[in-house]
């Protein structure tokens, strides 16, 4: 059978929930005395949200309808994509294993689903005008449960993260209208015949925006940080490679080199921010800047690098958010000093194992992904430093304190991602190594620089309007770098 079963299941089982909740729920006696959820509903959603999972063996590349390549949707499921599925499914799976006992809103299931079947959609997509659709599917349903948060602040961060998506998508969708003019095509596979790398450079603009890398990650940190636990963990977990994704389909057709500067820059920064934040979401969701540049940095190399770190990242990000989340949402607070965990052995070790794991322990899928990244080693030893020295701090107030202690239902599903990342490790060939050196050094530091560091969160807000003037002034100055060289060639 062909993949796109696999997004259909998801995208069905999203509108059958809403047809039960709105009939069966909304303005009937249910609704009037806040009944739970009616089990139906919750069926429906284990259903869309697994059975992905288990038809994965049994799906076949192939153009959907069994149209002509050239007429028709192509959808695909290779190594690359394979690494993208995996990491989506260990981190929408883990979330939902979360959810589910403590969930009491029918549509937030439905936008969760819409969600679900948006990424594996994207990821599965060989054409750029499906993949397109796929992740606007996922985005557009992100924003609502951005917002749908009760926290404050969260409603702000999701129209930001709406507002500076959609001017990336104007910008992707002029890309993709300018590959076909070129090409005729949008099919990745044929069309290769571009003129120029502008439309590559455009789009790349637009996608470096939606996967939150620097200087272009101005939305990041407050909608990763003020969603839910839940929604958080598939956000950074899986949400922000759909771009990358994207990025990957386009190396087909040209070079991305020069977003090399740009992951450098995003390993460095994110790191240094997260390592001055005191709120623990809001320090996840820096790394996830930093770690969106190793990423990057893994497209400017090979493919597979690139899909082998988003599979680590979506792995360790996800249980690290689901682990410490459970916390937050038991306490009500997200000061590392009011997160003590002491008298909790297992969460302890959960959350060691995933700080082990993204900061690079050769053991550790972590590792294996970073041993992948060839270039630029001096970069990834200072940013892996600095990701000891932060997790090291993590650490170290949940080992000092302790307080009410969430329940084991809420603990075991990030124990999903930290038993993943070391089996996944283990298979595919990790071993301790000198590089391992660096969390060592990392710890030193931090316990060295300990009095050192701020005490309190360091904040960097940045309005929509001058996220907009930013995203223009870098795609007009990668258009202008282009014309400037094509002007020279033709000169000489």
């Amino acid at each position: 059978m062909n993949a796109v079963i696999m997004v259909i299941v998801p995208l069905i089982s999203a509108i059958l929930i809403y047809l039960v909740g709105a009939l069966r729920i909304e303005g009937t006696i249910r609704a009037k005395f806040r009944l739970p959820l009616s089990l139906e509903v919750k069926i429906l959603y284990i259903l869309g949200t697994f059975a992905p999972m288990l038809l994965l063996p049994f799906v076949s590349s192939g153009v959907v309808g069994g149209y002509p390549r050239v007429m028709g949707i192509e959808v695909g499921i290779d190594r690359i994509s394979l690494l993208f599925l995996l990491g989506e499914f260990v981190a929408f799976g883990s979330a939902s294993l979360y959810v589910l006992p403590r969930i009491t809103d029918w549509k937030e299931l439905s936008l969760l689903l819409l969600v679900h079947s948006g990424l594996i959609g994207a990821f599965i997509s060989k054409d750029f005008f499906n993949y397109y659709v796929f992740m606007e599917l996922s985005a557009i349903s992100s924003f609502a449960l951005i917002a749908s948060s009760k926290e404050e602040g969260s409603k702000e961060a999701a129209f930001k993260y709406l507002m500076l998506s959609m001017t990336s998508s104007y910008l992707l969708i002029l890309a993709l209208g300018m590959i076909y003019f070129q090409t005729g095509y949008l099919n990745v596979n044929l069309a290769r015949d571009l003129k120029d790398d502008l439309p590559v450079k455009i789009a790349s603009v637009a996608l470096m925006l939606k996967a939150g890398v620097f200087p272009l990650h101005i939305w990041l940190p407050d909608a990763h940080s003020k969603a839910k636990t839940h929604v958080s963990a598939i956000l950074s977990g899986i949400a922000v490679k759909a771009p990358v994704y994207g990025l990957i389909l386009l190396s087909n057709l040209s070079t991305l080199d020069f977003l090399k500067p740009f992951a450098l820059a995003s390993m460095i920064f994110g790191v240094v921010l997260a390592l001055m934040q005191k709120n623990v979401k809001r320090l996840l969701a820096y790394h996830t800047v930093s770690q969106m540049g190793y990423v990057l940095l893994g497209a400017t190399i090979s493919p597979m690098a690139a899909a082998l770190y988003s599979f680590a990242h979506a792995t360790f990000k996800s249980g690290l958010f689901l682990s410490l989340g459970s916390l937050v949402d038991v306490r009500r607070r997200k000061e590392l000093e009011f997160l003590g965990a002491r008298d909790m052995p297992i969460l302890l070790a959960i959350v060691l194992s995933l700080s082990l794991a993204i900061a690079g322990f050769g053991l550790t899928i972590g590792g294996v992904a970073k041993s992948a990244l060839t270039d630029a080693k001096l970069f990834v030893y200072l940013a892996s430093v600095g990701t000891a020295m932060s997790f090291t701090k993590v650490n170290y107030y949940l080992w000092r304190g302790h307080g009410v202690e969430p329940s084991m239902r809420t603990v075991i599903p990030g124990a999903i991602p930290a038993i993943v990342v070391f089996l996944a490790g283990i298979i595919l060939g990790g071993k301790i190594s000198i590089s391992d050196s660096v969390i060592i050094l990392g710890i030193i530091m931090f316990f060295t620089l300990r009095t050192k560091i701020p005490r309190r969160d360091f904040l960097i807000n940045i309005g929509i309007s001058e996220g907009v003037i930013l995203i223009s002034l870098l795609t007009a100055l990668l258009s202008f770098s282009l014309l400037s060289s094509l002007s020279l060639f033709g000169g000489s």
